[in-house]
């Protein structure tokens, strides 16, 4: 039954990076939310409205999370509240890998979605190795954490770099 890629899926996430790069780097509200990420404060200076633009943020995420459900329904053929309970380690790992800083500020759909790939080929490949299903949130958290050194040795590189 899972001997092939389903192209509705693969579409779907397709049109959604494509249309999460258009919406970050390309519109004026994608460009305000990243500055809200950068720099909540700096952003209130600015003159953003946050309280919408985080309402906006909400409502996207929800909209999001509304097409997974459908396509997960579609998939499996059913539903229950907790379908997705557990994935949020691999979410976050995968947005830091993807180059999504946990300070916020920057990231790229399509980062996110080569990162999810990374993660699911590092979990998929330890049951393959048919190792202990313990060892991958470690094994992942680990990736995290490597990820996550090396975003903060890029700021303070960054940081160097601008002071010179």
């Amino acid at each position: 039954d899972h001997e092939f890629i389903y192209p509705v899926p693969l579409a779907f996430l397709l049109l959604m990076t494509l249309w999460g790069s258009y919406f970050l780097s390309g519109t004026v509200t994608g460009r305000k939310l990243l500055a809200i990420g950068g720099n909540e404060t700096a952003a209130r200076y600015a003159g953003l409205p946050l309280e919408p633009l985080k309402v906006l943020t909400y409502l996207l995420c929800g909209f999001t999370a509304g097409i997974a459900a459908c396509i997960n329904i579609g998939y499996h053929g059913s539903a229950a509240s907790g379908d997705g309970a557990g994935y949020e380690l691999e979410v976050i790992a995968a947005a830091v890998v993807g180059g999504a800083s946990l300070s916020g500020g920057r990231g790229t759909a399509l980062g996110a979605v080569l990162g999810a790939l990374i993660i699911r080929l590092i979990v998929d490949g330890i049951v393959i190795l048919e190792l202990d299903q313990n060892y991958s949130q470690i094994i992942v958290g680990s990736v995290i954490v490597a990820a996550a050194t090396l975003d903060r040795l890029q700021q303070d590189w960054r940081a160097k770099q601008v002071s010179r």
